[in-house]
């Protein structure tokens, strides 16, 4: 596999990562970058603090990947409660930034986790989507638009480096043990629909099998865009499964209003190119969805849901409020 670095190391995806590592006993020459230390840290991890939006930052992404072989960018602030200017400027300035120590330390293959919200989610879209969909990220959900234009950079950068090989993932909404109360909320108790309407399709994706999406593409060399999903998807459900949350949302609290298209718009996506490249889920929606922590007492899920759905989405890419 070679000397790998992996940014956001300590968010949900870096952390089962390195789990995931650990196990392959593929520990050889890995480090680990983030702005948080992580949680647990084995011996093996050369675990370091970099902050992508810090001023200077650039020589401590070059001593990082000196010698790196490949890149995973897991790292990425996703609470939508966020000043735009600030998502901005750790979400895609940051993804330049390390993009250009990439350059300077001679990658040669980078690993990009993007999100299948950069789809957007419209009436329109087929279901599922796959990986030919244009991306049409829903204009007032900043953490899809930036990973939209994260991948329009990588996409120029890759043009720029011929002899490199790319791979981008396209997770949906990921979620598992590590996932926080907002995100438990979200997905136990369901985004309300629109009046008169049904949920439409729902995916989850477990966090291991997130993780292991991102060892084919290591293992694999892969290059080009893969969506990650679980098999098939549950839904639509009915809006009678969801009366109590209709009824809080008449309220107009109950969800961040960013996060309103993700709940009535279909946005599932097909994995059947991953699939075809070796990869395979291990669990389904309703499995990952089980493996959630238990929703919280009603108060802490309606202050979850009003103040931190924003977070629920910076979860999915593999960190509650922190950067790298």
């Amino acid at each position: 596999m070679g000397s790998l670095v992996v940014s956001g190391v300590s968010g949900t995806i870096g952390r089962r990562l390195v789990d995931a590592l650990e196990r392959e006993g593929s520990t050889e020459s890995v480090v680990g970058i983030d702005r948080l230390p992580p949680r647990q840290r084995p011996e093996w991890l050369d675990a370091r603090l970099v902050d992508l939006v810090e001023d200077g930052v650039d020589g401590l992404l070059d001593d990082a990947l000196d010698g790196a072989d490949v890149l995973v960018h897991l790292a990425f602030e996703g609470d939508a409660r966020l000043p735009v200017a600030q998502l901005e400027q750790a979400n895609v300035d940051g993804t330049r930034r390390l993009l250009d120590a990439a350059h300077r330390a001679a990658v040669g293959h980078v690993v990009f986790v993007s999100s299948a919200t950069a789809y957007g989610a419209w009436p329109n879209n087929p279901v599922p989507l796959d990986e030919t969909a244009p991306l049409r990220p829903n204009p007032g959900y900043a953490p899809a638009v930036h990973k939209a234009e994260a991948e329009r950079l990588l996409a120029e950068w890759r043009a720029d480096h011929p002899g490199v090989t790319v791979a981008v993932l396209r997770p949906v909404f990921v979620v598992g043990p590590g996932a926080g109360d907002a995100l438990s909320a979200l997905v136990h108790r369901g985004v309300a629909p629109a009046a008169g309407r049904g949920l439409p399709p729902r995916q989850f994706l477990h966090e291991d099998d997130a993780a292991s999406a991102v060892l084919v593409a290591v293992r694999q060399r892969l290059a080009g865009v893969y969506n990650v999903a679980p098999d098939g998807w549950e839904g639509p459900l009915p809006a009678s499964r969801w009366s109590r949350r209709r009824r809080t949302r008449r309220t107009g609290r109950a969800v961040h209003p960013a996060m309103v298209p993700l709940g009535r718009e279909p946005w599932v996506v097909s994995n059947e190119r991953l699939r075809g490249a070796g990869w395979t889920p291990a669990h389904s929606t309703v499995d990952a969805i089980a493996a959630c922590p238990p929703v919280p007492a009603p108060r802490a899920e309606l202050s979850a849901l009003v103040l931190g759905a924003g977070v629920a989405a910076g979860v999915v890419l593999g960190r509650r409020r922190r950067r790298a």
